[in-house]
């Protein structure tokens, strides 16, 4: 028999952990071309790997671009994040850009989050968004949310909005996307296809035209 004060504790935990509507993550890899511009720079690749419950997410990203045959972006970023029953729990991260490091991990808090950026801690509310989501469900819901960038850590408010849906055309295939964009300290737009998979996302670059990440 579970006490109250344990079972209220138990509910208090529960609570504290975000949960989206379920979505059907994809069993195994699924890789994305990155562009800046109209140049393909490097590759986006996202692993599921399912255990009951219990989703993995590893990605690993790699990306070169260079203007005028110098080189002015070399970045590498290899990350994991766990979900339970729905419910992101947590994400560990390495990213290296131009050489400088940036160590990422994201763990329960008693009040939200905690988000740790080379060493240094913050709290964010338990219904943060994560900034790569690979999920239409993971945007709700819409409006003011805290959005976590998982690449290098930073935090930031942004206003989620649903724009219309548009014609993409992913493998010679016209399809229609569901639109995001997040407007605000960090800004990013996403595309989904009709069951809320990622297809697409753009975010603006250090310089020249934005960068896309997406099935191709």
């Amino acid at each position: 028999m579970i006490c109250r004060p344990a079972l209220l504790a138990a509910l208090l935990t529960l609570a504290a952990f975000p949960a989206w509507a379920a979505c059907d993550a994809p069993e195994g890899k699924v890789a994305y071309a990155v562009r800046w511009g109209d140049d393909r720079i490097g590759t986006d690749e996202v692993e599921f790997q399912h255990d009951g419950d219990r989703l993995l997410v590893r990605t690993r990203m790699e990306v070169k671009a260079s203007m005028l045959f110098v080189t002015v972006l070399r970045m590498k970023h290899e990350s994991e994040e766990v979900w339970v029953d729905g419910r992101f729990r947590s994400f560990r991260g390495r990213t290296v850009d131009n050489g400088d490091v940036f160590e990422v991990a994201i763990e329960p808090a008693s009040d939200g989050f905690k988000v740790t950026r080379n060493g240094e801690s913050r709290i964010v509310p338990a219904s943060f968004l994560p900034g790569s989501p690979w999920c239409a469900d993971i945007l709700s819901p819409l409006g003011s949310r805290t959005l976590v960038d998982l690449l290098k850590g930073k935090v930031g408010t942004v206003d989620v909005v649903r724009r219309p849906d548009e014609p993409l055309t992913i493998a010679g295939q016209t399809v229609s996307a569901q639109h995001y964009d997040m407007v605000g300290e960090l800004q990013r737009e996403s595309w989904f296809d009709t069951q809320g998979r990622f297809l697409r996302a753009r975010v603006p670059a250090k310089l020249g035209p934005k960068v896309t990440i997406g099935l191709e």
